[in-house]
């Protein structure tokens, strides 16, 4: 996951609190290192569902 992805993504999170002044301020604060570990480990899982997912149609 590059720079500019989690940048965006942490992005969307913050705007996403924007109503609430509390929450936004803890998602400012995580570290992008966060987000980033965040993003590949959903990388990750997609990678081995969608195989797993493709053979389970095939076996029937």
């Amino acid at each position: 996951m590059t720079r500019r992805v989690s940048e965006r993504f942490r992005a969307m999170v913050v705007e996403g609190l924007a109503p609430k002044p509390t929450q936004k301020a803890r998602a400012e604060a995580v570290p992008l290192g966060f987000a980033r570990f965040i993003g590949g480990v959903f990388m990750a899982c997609g990678m081995v569902a969608i195989p797993v997912s493709i053979a389970m149609m095939v076996k029937g």
